[in-house]
Parts: C-alpha cells; structure tokens; sequence
C-alpha cells in the first residue's frame, strides 16, 4: 500500500470510530433537552404544594410529643444534693423490699448516657436470682429515669454477690 492509500484508510477509520463516540453524546445531549423541556413546562406551585401538608404533619406530630412528655411516667432527676439523697434513699428501700443484702453503695458524677449528666452508684448486693428481679422491677418503677449502666453476677450456690452500676438522669440548666 502507499502512502496516499494508508493515509485514506486512517481517515476513514478515524471517521468511523469517532461516530461511534459522538452519537451516544449527541442523543444524551437530546434526552437533557427534552427533560429540561419538561422541568419548564410544569408549575413550580405544583410540585410545591406537598410541602405545606408535611409541615402541617409535623407540627402535629411535635404537639403529641409534647403532650407525652408532659405525661411522662418518668422524670429527670433533679440536680441538688436533697434529690441525690431522696434516690439513694428510694434505691436502699427497693433493696429491702427485694429481700436482698447491700454490702455497699458508693456515689459517683458522671455521664450515665450520652450526654446527659448523670449521679453514679456502684453498688455491691447479695441474693438469689428472684430478688434481682423484683429489685430491677423496684427500679423500674421509679419515677425518675435511671439507667442499669452495668450488672455483675458472681458465681454462687443460692445466694450470690451482684456487682450494679446504676445511674440516674440528671436536669439539665436550659
């Protein structure tokens, strides 16, 4: 072949492939226009109009969450030392009427969940596995809202040591 022929092969060659190339460009090219046809001929009103109805939801739906809250069973505990003393005082009657033996019970600060500050007791018991369960029930039904952020069972016959960290939620200044 010479060079005038290799030359017009290349040409041709090159033609072919970049037709290949353009026309998927070109129809994509198409498709964004027509879509953007159709984005212009539609009222803005319209497709607005859900939006009013979702924030009406919403409002209701914050209105019945304030309302439970205001009903709520359970209460943050108040942060002055005669609250910390009346839950430790609640917490030691919820042992005596679980039937349980209190070894000891130490108070700590602390962040009990997330962020909420939080009044700590480590607290080591002595009893068999229905008293823990009528204690944690006992707990339970405090009106203030404590967490049960730890629970160690050490191994025993019928009796046995249980090592709790529990906290109680404390307010928070707003």
């Amino acid at each position: 072949m010479n060079l005038p022929a290799n030359i017009i092969v290349t040409a041709v060659a090159l033609l072919v492939l970049s037709g290949g190339v353009l026309y998927p460009i070109h129809s994509s090219i198409n498709g964004l226009e027509a879509s953007i046809a159709e984005l212009e001929n539609t009222d803005a009103s319209a497709a607005d109009a859900p939006v009013p109805e979702r924030l009406a939801e919403i409002n209701d739906e914050l209105d019945t969450l304030r309302v439970s809250l205001d009903n709520r069973e359970h209460v943050l505990c108040p942060d002055t030392p005669e609250a910390r003393n009346q839950f430790e005082s609640r917490l030691h009657k919820e042992i005596q009427a679980a039937g349980l033996n209190r070894v000891s019970m130490d108070r700590q600060a602390g962040f009990g969940t997330g962020a909420f500050p939080s009044f700590n007791i480590s607290l080591v018991i002595e009893g068999d596995a229905y008293q823990l369960h009528s204690f944690l029930q006992g707990l339970e039904s405090l009106e203030w809202v404590t967490r049960v952020l730890k629970v160690e069972i050490q191994p025993g016959e019928v009796e046995r040591r249980i090592k709790m960290q529990i906290a109680v939620l404390l307010e928070t200044e707003s």
